[in-house]
């Protein structure tokens, strides 16, 4: 087995999600730029010592925004501040909260393991007409895009037999130094599209800003191969192959997305960024796009179909699969999740640590 520590730093803001939200109903104020978040339980105590808690009960029913409950009955929320976060723009909404374990901030190594799974399939199906005529053979049994993750059967293609998975060779560690609490931000999104309208999220996120940095582990190897494949390189734990096999992925998405929406300047300019990070080559450098903004579709089977598909075929597979029949059918996918300045969610820029 093949270890090397591998350091992640943030070029956009990223959004890893948790089951924790948020609500400015019970749990926080935006006052001048920052997200305060309540102590709950102090609050209460606080409230029911003036007779307010049947009161403030009742607001919480109703819906009523803590904030105007708080102004209203001439309270001041300060005293019960438990953590401040940095918000420019005036969160209204719900926060979906980034993830945590024993209540440290946390990027899982599941999630940087995903997003690398995303990129190697891309290259595999890229590269190998196999793979390709087995799509064409199967796509059209597809109803939703996450017919396309379930129906591709992934321990088959990623192995020689349904009993064994390539990927059991790459293993990725949570980070491995504390990510400090100052690298939040509560930021809203919203969603754009290729001809030019724009949509709000109606949730806000909490997100860790661009310089962010994480340490983690990746480990190759390990797990005995029943026979050569394509992804032999996991097994024998060639890091140098894994890095040209990312950098593949990202060269061609970044590509895409900055012909997709060529029309947003700031979007452009982000793309143009990353394309000259990618150019200079360095064998330990790679980009990735983590959290779940684009979709496994949208990065891998959807762009390698609709290059390998006759353009009818493809025009009547997107009209059976889109949630909702797009403007350009020749556009599909369409979108794409970003900050409110034009930041696309996710990017990051790993470096090989050769210890």
């Amino acid at each position: 087995m093949e270890r090397r520590r591998v350091k992640l730093t943030l070029l956009s803001p990223l959004h890893i999600g948790s089951e924790e939200t948020l609500s400015p109903i019970v749990d926080f104020i935006w006052h001048k730029g920052q997200v305060f978040i309540l102590n709950k339980d102090k609050l209460i105590q606080t409230l029911e010592k003036k007779g307010l808690d049947t009161l403030f009960f009742q607001a919480v029913y109703n819906q009523e925004k803590l904030s105007q409950f708080l102004e209203e009955n001439k309270i001041n929320f300060r005293p019960f501040i438990a953590k401040t976060i940095p918000a420019p723009q005036q969160i209204k909404s719900e926060i979906k909260r980034f993830a945590r374990s024993a209540d440290t901030l946390c990027l899982p190594g599941s999630s940087i393991k995903g997003a690398i799974r995303t990129a190697i399939l891309f290259w595999l199906f890229k590269t190998d007409k196999m793979w390709q005529e087995r799509l064409r053979q199967t796509y059209n049994q597809w109803k939703h895009p996450k017919d396309a993750f379930k129906k591709t059967k992934l321990d088959t293609i990623l192995g020689p037999n349904s009993h064994w998975d390539a990927l059991r060779n790459l293993a990725v560690t949570d980070n491995l130094n504390p990510i400090p609490e100052s690298g939040l931000k509560i930021i809203e999104v919203k969603r754009i599209y290729k001809h030019g309208k724009q949509t709000k999220i109606k949730t806000a996120l909490e997100v860790l800003t661009p310089n962010t940095t994480s340490v983690h582990e990746i480990r190759l190897g390990g797990i005995k191969e029943i026979g050569p494949t394509k992804l032999s390189f996991l097994a024998e734990g060639n890091f140098e192959e894994l890095i040209k096999v990312i950098n593949f992925w990202a060269q061609a998405i970044i590509k895409a997305e900055k012909e997709d929406f060529k029309e947003n300047l700031f979007l452009t300019a982000f793309y143009r960024r990353l394309e000259k990070e990618i150019e200079q080559e360095k064998k330990d450098d790679f980009l990735l796009r983590l959290g779940g903004f684009k979709t496994y579709f949208d990065q891998t089977l959807g762009l390698i179909l609709k290059e390998i598909l006759p353009e009818k075929q493809w025009q009547a597979f997107v009209k059976r699969i889109a949630p909702k029949k797009p403007s350009s059918l020749k556009a599909f996918p369409t979108t794409l999740w970003v900050t409110s300045d034009n930041q696309p969610l996710g990017w990051v820029k790993g470096v090989i640590c050769n210890e």
